[in-house]
Order: structure tokens, then C-alpha cells, then sequence
């Protein structure tokens, strides 16, 4: 049976209006979906931050409880106070809000026995700390409890906040699912609108039986086209995206929004067939321009492909340049042929520039923290390190992994454990910088010794942590020691002889000497030889190059035992007297191949500490004999070039032997387990 055109165009509008009032069932649930889902989505933000609210005021009730350990100030407590009065209420409050997850229940119930047993020791260690002193309140902070329990609630925390995040998660997936199915409801409402609207255009213009009819029934409907191509580009205005509709299969363009011109910065381009779009200069990320046929709107018209967030730089109107993130799909007929394309697309440009500004300053931060010779570190509030650079890595002696949370404590020296808490702790509490010297226990066996300095971070005047540097100042001391210990060798080394230069001098000047000439003269050799012996010393000291080095050059020549050992008691000879005290010398009377220079001062040094430890009237001997340990044969140096003898004579050690030391009326017999150079005996 063959329809009239009114009864065509009454079937077609009909389904026009079945068809858009399906749609538009659609499009109201879909709002009310989406209210629902944003309703969860805000659920669930609450909950996670009721959750981060309770863990805060339990930090915050424990800063108070410290603060008020370490000084005894009840001004201290106010954090305390203040978090207590809170807890409980937010604890009512997060019940309330995961009453419709029994497994968030479960935990926390568990967490509010754990806040409550918390709560109940930080209590009992203010009452300690208030009726009993400092020292049993820190004993019960020692015991670890406190600690544990802090990282139970911390544990249980994590876990609520980790199933909140997983169904954060699960409700943006599903918030995201019903904003596609509206862009998909869109877009089935514009092909169906599309269609439906061919499909009548098509009956009218087919019947050509009432010409009259049908003109005015298809003026009608053009204004109803028109009436809902302005409701579709009032929707398109309204998008945040470029949006361009193309016929197919020829490409024209036909419809596209405000954005569009926006973003391209010229008008909208006049294009009858797809090769027009080479109007539009875009570029692959690998610099390539894009032909004509490889737009994505000109893909999804000739093959249908959809393509989904294609980056794309493109050149614009005015001549900058940017980047845009493309998709398109095409729109396709009930027989599913494709009749149109549609493409969205929005600038990123200022995006990109953003990202890659903060990867540029990233890349920087990251470059001085490893470049700098000093240590960085990084603290949570609870003191857990949570960053550390290699200098830092490379002074304490542990690695990344080590050091993070409370690992880097176990490389501090024992010994300074006590004093660096004593002096943390209320830094700590009082938000203040903290500074000191920490000698740390590095890997490779040796103790390193660091200066280190710790500063708070601050956010909207609440310390959030701690970054603090280590500067290694383990060569500083041993500097600072070998300067102390390099004064004390010289001022021993240098008074000794200028001892014994005033005592022969002093003897001299007095006059005591006049009628004893033999003896003055003997003064006057002892104090030229120690003039210069002390020229000597003194040209050692000024040899910085052999300081430095560490070496140390002994000037050997073949010398006569006895002769040794005599000058270097003539040399205290004065020295003695002065202190009332005999020096007995029993001179062994050999060649020996020595620094004469050395066993002088070796002696001299011995000799002085006997006469300074020895009371008056004391005698102080020194003898020489022969020791019994035996060389190997052509081993050692040759001497003064008496190869062949020294090969055919024994080799011995001589000990710098028993200078004895009367005591009261006693005697103390101490033995010197040193040595002199080998000698060869003749």
C-alpha cells in the first residue's frame, strides 16, 4: 500500500519525535547519573580527608605531649588540648561516613582501640612528666611504645586511605564512563538527527503527487532543520573544545564552532573536498606536515577509523606555533555507511609549556642537589627521611634504601646518639633550626665526623618537615690534630736544645766557670753543637714540602757509638745541674752506620724526660750494649761502600738500652723497645 505524503511525513516525524524523546530520556538520566556519581566521588574526598584530619590532630596531640616532656611548659600542651578536644568528634564523624562499607568498619574499629590506647600512654607520660620529673616520662617515650602504637594508627590509616583511593578510582572510571556515553548520546542524537532529517527530505521530495503538500510540508520541516542546526550549534558554542562536522564522502565542512577559530587564529576554512584541508598546517611529532588525507577527521570520512587524543603541532593563522590533542569519529547511517565526520580538538600548548618549564626546574633541582659538595637531606615531620643526595649517601655511609624513614639513625655513632636527641628533640618541639657536629659510623669501617644543620618547612605556619645539609669535616679535625700534635712535637723538639744552649751559656755568664777553663770550653762545644742541632731542627720544621708528604729523610753516615752517646749527654749536661741531678754515661764504644742527628735527638728526648720526672740528687745512667737479634747476611745497606766486609761481618739491632731512673730509694729500671738504624760491627 502506497502512503500519501502527509502519512510520510507524519511516520517521519513521529519517529523524529520518538527518536528525541528517547534521546532526551537519556540525556536527563544521564545528569541525574552523573549527580549521584559526583555525590560519591565528594563521599569519598570527605572521608579522606576526615581520615588525614585524625592522623593530623594525633600529630599534633603528640608534638604537644613531646614539647611538654622535654621543658616541663603546660604552654606546650595547647596542641595537646586542642586535638584531643577534636578527635573524638571527627572519629563520630568518620563512622558516620563509612557506614556503608563493612570492611572500613572493621578497621576502624580497630583504629579508634589503637587512638585510644595512644591517647591513654601520651596521658599517663604527662601525668609522669607533671607529678614525677623528666626521667620517668622519657623512660615509658624509650620503651617504644608510644611508637608503636603511632605506626599501628598510621598503618590502619593508610589502609582506609588505600580501599578510599581504589574506590575514588572505581567512581571517577564510572563518572568518566557516563560522561562518554553522554558524548556518545550526542552523537547518536546528531546521526539520528542527520538521518532522520534525510530520510524526510528525501519523502517529500520523492512524492511528486502534491507538489503543493509537499513544498509546504517541506518548508516545514527545513525550518525545523534550521530550528535544531541552531540548537546544535548553540550546543557546539557552548563546548571547551574546537568541533567540526564534514559531510562524506567529499569532506566538505559544514558546521563547526566559535573554538575552532579561536584555536587556528583565522576564519573558519571554506573547504568543498578533503585536499582543501591542506589550509591547515599541522606537523607529526617527528616534524613531518600532515597531508590532506591523514587528518584524523579526514581518516574517520574515507575509512571510518576513530581516532581517539591524537597530539598534534600545528602552525597557526598569526604564525605561532602550538600543539593540539585531536579526536574524531565518523557518523554513520542505519545501513552503516559512513555520511559524515565529526572532530573535536583543544589547544595543549600552554600545557606542554607548563610540564616541560617544571621538568626544566625539576632537572635543575635535581642537578644542584647532587652537585653541591654538601649533603642534602629531607625529613618528614615525624623526622622519617624521605630524600637524600649521593653526597649525603657518601658521608654517612649508607644507601638510598638505608637511609629512608628511620633507617639513616643506625649509622650515627653510639656515643652521640644521647647528645643528638637531647638536642633534636627540642629543636623539634619548638620548630627551630637545629645544628651540630654527628660522627657517623660509615661502611667501610672508618668514623666520619659531620656538621650538620636542619631547618624546618613551614606550610600556612605548620611544619610539614625538615631539609637539612651534612658537611663532611673529617679532614678538618685530622688537620686541626696534626696542627696540634705537629706544636707540641715542635715546642719538645725545639726546647730541648735551646735548654741546653742557656744552661752552658748561663754557666758562662756567671762567671762560674772562670777558673776552670777546660770545663768553659767544654760549655762553649756544647752549646755550638746544640746551636747546630737547632739550626737543623729548625730547617726540618721549614721544610713544609716534607711535612706535607709525610716522609721523613735520614742522613746517614758511619759514626762512633760512644761519641753518640756522650754528646747527647754533654748536651744536658748543664740542664742537669740546674736540676740537681748526675748523668752517668757507660759508653759502647763502636762503628755504627746511623743519622747521628736522629739517635741525638732520640737521646736527648729520653734524657730530658728522665731529668724532668727524677727528684734532686737523683742519678739518671745511660748505657749502651749489644743486642742478640741477628740481621740476614747483604740485606740491609752497605755502609760506605765496604761491600765485601759488611757481607762477611754479623749484623746486629742496638737498642737504645736501660736508662734507669731512681725513685725515693729505689730504683726503676725502664726498658725502651726502640731501636737504632742497623750497624755493622768492626
Amino acid at each position: 500500500m502506497k502512503l500519501s505524503v502527509l502519512s510520510k511525513i507524519s511516520i517521519g516525524f513521529v519517529a523524529l519525535l520518538t527518536t528525541a524523546s528517547i534521546t532526551g530520556a537519556i540525556l536527563v538520566q544521564i545528569p541525574l547519573r552523573q549527580n549521584v556519581a559526583s555525590r560519591w566521588l565528594q563521599h569519598t574526598h570527605e572521608v579522606l580527608l576526615e581520615l588525614e584530619t585524625v592522623l593530623a590532630n594525633m600529630a599534633d596531640a603528640e608534638t604537644g605531649q613531646r614539647g611538654y616532656l622535654l621543658t616541663g611548659d603546660r604552654r606546650y600542651l595547647e596542641p595537646y588540648d586542642a586535638a584531643i578536644a577534636q578527635i573524638d568528634a571527627q572519629l563520630q564523624q568518620l563512622k558516620v561516613s563509612i557506614a556503608d562499607n563493612p570492611e572500613q568498619q572493621r578497621r576502624y574499629e580497630l583504629l579508634e582501640r589503637q587512638i585510644e590506647a595512644k591517647l591513654g600512654l601520651m596521658a599517663k607520660t604527662i601525668a609522669l612528666r607533671s607529678n614525677e620529673g623528666f626521667e620517668p616520662a622519657v623512660q615509658v617515650i624509650f620503651s617504644g611504645q608510644g611508637k608503636q602504637q603511632m605506626d599501628a594508627i598510621r598503618a590502619l590509616i593508610n589502609e582506609m586511605e588505600q580501599e578510599e583511593n581504589r574506590l575514588l578510582e572505581r567512581r571517577i572510571r564510572d563518572y568518566r564512563a557516563i560522561s562518554q556515553l553522554t558524548t556518545q548520546a550526542f552523537l547518536i542524537l546528531l546521526f539520528l538527527s542527520l538521518a532522520l532529517i534525510c530520510v524526510v527530505y528525501y519523502l517529500v521530495n520523492s512524492d511528486i503527487t502534491s507538489r503543493k503538500r509537499a513544498e509546504i510540508e517541506n518548508l516545514r520541516l527545513l525550518q525545523q532543520v534550521q530550528t535544531e542546526r541552531g540548537l546544535l550549534e548553540t550546543v557546539l558554542r557552548q563546548m571547551p573544545a574546537g568541533v567540526i562536522i564534514a559531510e562524506a564522502p567529499s569532506g566538505k565542512l559544514i558546521l563547526g564552532n566559535q573554538q575552532v577559530e579561536q584555536i587556528w587564529r583565522h576564519s573558519f576554512l571554506v573547504a568543498d573536498n578533503v585536499e582543501q584541508y591542506c589550509e591547515y598546517k599541522g606537523f607529526h611529532q617527528d616534524g613531518r606536515p600532515y597531508n590532506p588525507q591523514e587528518w584524523p577527521l579526514a581518516r574517520s570520512i574515507l575509512s571510518g577509523e576513530v581516532v581517539i587524543e591524537e597530539e598534534i603541532d600545528f602552525l597557526a593563522g598569526d604564525g605561532t606555533r602550538g600543539t593540539m590533542l585531536v579526536s574524531s569519529a565518523p557518523i554513520r547511517n542505519a545501513a552503516g555507511n559512513v555520511t559524515a565526520g565529526v572532530v573535536t580538538f583543544h589547544d595543549i600548548s600552554d600545557r606542554q609549556l607548563a610540564e616541560k618549564e617544571l621538568r626544566r626546574r625539576e632537572a635543575e633541582v635535581r642537578f644542584l642537589n647532587e652537585a653541591l659538595p654538601l649533603g642534602i637531606f629531607k625529613l618528614d615531620s615525624q623526622g622519617n627521611c624521605t630524600y637524600t643526595n649521593s653526597r649525603a649517601q657518601e658521608i654517612c655511609g649508607f644507601t638510598v634504601e638505608e637511609a629512608l624513614e628511620t633507617g639513616w639513625r643506625r649509622f650515627i655513632h653510639p656515643d652521640d646518639t644521647r647528645q643528638l636527641w637531647s638536642q633534636w628533640l627540642p629543636a623539634v618541639a619548638a620548630h627551630q633550626e637545629f645544628c651540630g657536629e654527628v660522627r657517623y659510623l660509615h661502611r667501610d669501617g672508618t668514623v666520619r665526623f659531620g656538621r650538620v644543620k636542619v631547618a624546618p618547612l613551614f606550610s600556612r605556619s605548620e611544619a610539614i618537615g625538615y631539609v637539612g645539609t651534612i658537611e663532611d669535616i673529617t679532614e678538618i679535625r685530622a688537620i686541626e690534630k696534626m696542627k696540634s700534635e705537629f706544636i707540641s712535637v715542635v715546642s719538645h723538639e725545639l726546647r730541648t736544645p735551646l735548654a741546653s744552649i742557656r744552661g752552658a751559656v748561663g754557666l758562662l755568664s756567671a762567671g762560674l766557670l772562670l777558673n776552670e777553663p777546660e770545663t768553659a770550653q767544654e760549655m762553649l762545644e756544647i752549646a755550638s753543637l746544640d746551636t747546630e742541632r737547632l739550626i737543623r731542627l729548625v730547617n726540618d720544621i721549614l721544610d713544609l714540602e716534607r711535612l706535607e708528604s709525610n716522609k721523613l729523610t735520614l742522613v746517614k753516615r758511619w759514626c762512633d757509638a760512644a761519641a753518640t752517646m756522650r754528646q747527647a749527654v754533654e748536651s744536658l749536661q748543664p740542664v742537669a745541674e740546674e736540676n740537681e741531678i748526675t748523668l752517668s754515661l757507660s759508653p759502647l764504644s763502636m762503628r755504627i752506620y746511623i743519622d747521628p742527628d736522629r739517635i741525638i735527638q732520640i737521646l736527648v728526648n729520653l734524657l730530658s724526660n728522665a731529668i724532668e720526672f727524677s727528684p734532686p740528687g737523683a742519678t739518671v745512667w745511660l748505657s749502651a750494649e749489644l743486642g742478640s737479634g741477628e740481621w740476614g747476611v747483604g740485606s740491609g745497606d752497605k755502609g760506605d761502600g765496604e761491600t765485601g766486609e759488611l757481607g762477611r761481618k754479623h749484623n746486629h739491632q742496638l737498642p737504645i738500652t736501660n736508662y734507669q731512673l731512681p725513685i725515693t730509694n729505689s730504683r726503676t729500671f725502664i726498658y725502651c723497645q726502640r731501636y737504632w738504624t742497623r750497624y755493622s760491627c768492626r
